[in-house]
């Protein structure tokens, strides 16, 4: 039986488990917001937006800067996960056990930076032909985008398993198999739905991205738990 998943039932899923934990995620959504707007400003601020040019920020500074913001946003996601994944399993959320992720931390942040890395190329034919206004960069994003679906169930793979760095990433990629495009069009529903979110003032991405990020964990759910095992494929 190969590894399936429902859209609908996610969906359904999210909205019931932001609907009985209301309070939680909109604590939860609010520090992300605020911890974005820190970044942002800070972004801004080292690259020499809110003070005259210099170099030393520039050239020094601002580098650092991106590795720092690298390093936040990406333990951000993995605490989002196990938050998603405690909150799944009905378990109270308190500092024991997310102190518990220190754990599978060095191997989320490794596999972060493989992600990223992969990245690159699009970022470079970005700088070399939207200079131009071709949209070819635009179409590589995509790509990379889609290719990085596979590696949409990593965080909760680590935090749940204690894998390699190179075992997590097979493990993501196995998950996958045979439902790649479904998932394209789920995370593209999740786009469309936080963007409306968004647009409501805000107020309805209090909303919209629990409901999404609960949907993804109940996504995972599903595909590991509707996955068979074969001599060619990890243990998931």
């Amino acid at each position: 039986m190969k590894p399936s998943f429902s859209i609908k039932s996610a969906y359904l899923y999210g909205f019931t488990a932001f609907r009985d934990n209301c309070f939680l995620w909109v604590c939860i959504v609010i520090g992300i917001v605020i911890l974005q707007m820190i970044l942002h400003f800070l972004g801004k601020y080292f690259h020499g937006f809110y003070l005259p040019v210099n170099l030393l920020y520039t050239t020094y500074f601002y580098p650092i800067f991106q590795i720092f913001n690298w390093i936040v946003t990406s333990s951000m996601y993995f605490l989002l996960a196990k938050f998603s994944l405690m909150i799944m399993d009905s378990k109270s959320i308190n500092y024991q056990s997310i102190k518990e992720i220190k754990n599978h931390y060095p191997v989320f942040l490794l596999s972060s930076l493989i992600i990223m890395i992969s990245y690159f190329p699009a970022r470079i034919w970005s700088h070399i032909f939207m200079s131009k206004g071709i949209l070819a960069a635009g179409i590589l994003y995509v790509f990379v985008f889609a290719l990085n679906i596979n590696l949409f169930s990593l965080p909760f793979i680590i935090l749940e398993e204690k894998p390699s760095v190179f075992e997590a990433l097979k493990k993501s990629i196995y998950l996958t198999d045979g439902v790649r495009l479904k998932l394209l069009l789920f995370f593209i529903s999740i786009f469309v739905l936080n963007l409306l979110g968004l647009s409501i003032a805000f107020l309805g991405f209090v909303a919209t991205f629990p409901i999404s990020q609960m949907a993804v964990c109940k996504i995972y759910r599903d595909l590991r738990a509707s996955g068979t095992v074969t001599t060619n494929h990890p243990k998931v």
